[in-house]
Parts: C-alpha cells; structure tokens; sequence
C-alpha cells in the first residue's frame, strides 16, 4: 500500500550523460514503481515516440 507520494525531478545534466534508451528505462523504471517522474528538460523527439512505444509494447506483453 502506498502511503504518500514520491516524486523523481530528472535534472538537466542527469540526462545528459545517459544515451536515449538509458533516459527511457530511467523514466519507465521509476513510473513502474509508482512515482510521479518530473523531468527538467523534455526528451527529444525520436526520445518521446520510443518512450510511447516501449511503454506501450511492455504493457501489452504484461497484460497491464
């Protein structure tokens, strides 16, 4: 049971030392276990699309 809420700020300089599918598993991964992901500086493009496919290709192989 959740007892509050969390919330992960992605700072600027944090992305931008991870490659695009790093930025996308860091995101996923932390919506995953329930939190609210606030990130400084929007994903590019081609970043915001892949983050739309992957989430919605692992919640049809999960069945969520």
């Amino acid at each position: 049971m959740i007892q509050g809420i969390q919330i992960d700020l992605i700072s600027e300089d944090r992305l931008a030392r991870l490659t695009s599918m790093e930025k996308i598993h860091l995101i996923l991964d932390s919506v995953r276990r329930g939190n609210i992901v606030i990130i400084e500086k929007g994903l590019g493009h081609d970043e915001e699309c892949s983050l739309k496919v992957i989430a919605l290709l692992k919640n049809l192989r999960d069945g969520d």
